[in-house]
């Protein structure tokens, strides 16, 4: 499955080459990780033990390559490898290391070693420190890159709302829950390998583990083929935003040469936009289009945005496609979906959200409070 997930990634080729590339290594090392694990619990190593204990640092890479992947879908610009990067090294180097005592021993003794009634008891030893070495390598490589991961979404979510009014479909949510459910898998994984390493065996659930897991990995490739690249403009245009997202944004804006008389200009300018020429009924609407509007360039309405409305572009626009919809269940006897629709949204659930979040209630308790009132005057 995962060899075959790779090979569709790899042959795609119609989103960005650093994010199909990322995902085909996740899944490459992901198969061989599975195939060492099956390798090792169906015995097979009595017939080849020299490739017994060669995926033990090479596992060690899955979590700095899943969080590749996610910086590679989360960035504008194409990302490869950084020089801090090199620390995704580390582990696995330790990894080699602590495994190099191992890897010279003779077939015989690795096969010795898999026999309790055959076993050097001094080799054993060594072998089970060196893989609790390794899983205590695993867990902190894990837990610092999924976290690292986290960071990432949060980003990414912030830049989305200072350039989209409609962010539902760009905010990558399969892969949020992905990064989630492969960290109760690998606390599962850590677990599974502690009950191995106490001497006793856990039976049927490696075999278990890894058919759950097949079915897993081939939802990560589906959602990874269809996915596409959520920013769409050139590397320059977007520069500032990822500056913007990713620092505090009063240090952003401590040099802009911007006066508050501009800011207080450039707001009446937005407010003109939405309240008259009504542009937040654009289901699409981005900064840029807003930018093209008013003839004011992104980087200072986002200022004007952050610094002086103290608001987001994102919530900015949905205030008044709130207010709208507000109008709308209000005068009309529409359904919720159109009144949805025709304020802005372009979808019942976004608009929900948006709904509960100004109005502090649902757009069906709105309309139902609302008829109350008028029909007790």
């Amino acid at each position: 499955m995962c060899f075959l997930s790779m090979a569709i990634v790899l042959t795609k080729q119609s989103g960005r080459s650093d994010q199909e590339r990322f995902l085909a290594l996740f899944l490459f090392i992901y198969g061989l990780v599975k195939f060492d694990q099956l390798y090792m619990h169906t015995s097979s190593f009595e017939i080849w033990p020299h490739l017994a204990g060669i995926m033990f640092s090479l596992k060690l890479f899955l979590p700095s390559v899943m969080y590749f992947y996610t910086r590679s879908l989360t960035e504008q610009k194409e990302q490869w490898f950084k020089r801090q990067d090199t620390f995704a090294l580390c582990a696995p180097f330790i990894a080699v290391l602590v495994a190099t005592p191992y890897y010279v021993l003779s077939a015989e003794q690795k096969v010795a070693l898999m026999n309790p009634l055959m076993r050097d008891p001094v080799l054993y030893e060594r072998a089970v420190l060196g893989c609790q070495i390794g899983l205590v390598l695993f867990v902190v490589t894990a837990f610092t890159y999924l976290g690292m991961s986290f960071k990432l979404f949060r980003a990414h979510t912030s830049r989305l709302r200072m350039l989209f009014s409609q962010i539902e479909d760009k905010q990558i949510s399969w892969l949020r829950w992905v990064i989630i459910v492969i960290t109760l898998a690998w606390i599962w994984y850590a677990i599974c390998e502690l009950w191995l390493l106490t001497g006793k065996q856990p039976g049927s659930v490696y075999l278990t583990n890894m058919v759950i897991e097949m079915f897993f990995v081939g939802f990560i490739a589906l959602q990874g083929i269809n996915q596409q690249p959520v920013y769409q403009e050139s590397n320059a245009e977007l520069g500032w935003v990822e500056t913007a997202s990713n620092s505090n944004s009063e240090s952003v804006y401590t040099k802009s040469s911007l006066t508050q008389e501009v800011r207080v200009e450039i707001a009446k300018k937005l407010h003109h936009v939405m309240d008259v020429e009504q542009l937040y009924k654009d289901s699409e609407l981005s900064l840029r289009t807003l930018s093209d509007k008013i003839q004011v360039s992104e980087v200072r309405i986002s200022e004007t945005f952050s610094q002086h409305m103290k608001t987001s572009f994102f919530d900015f626009v949905n205030q008044h496609r709130v207010r709208e919809a507000c109008r709308l269940l209000q005068q009309t006897d529409h359904k919720i979906v159109a009144v949805a629709f025709d304020a802005g949204f372009n979808s019942r659930s976004t608009f929900g959200a948006a709904f509960k979040k100004h109005i502090k209630q649902s757009p069906s308790q709105y309309r139902k409070q609302h008829s109350a009132n008028a029909a007790s005057r």
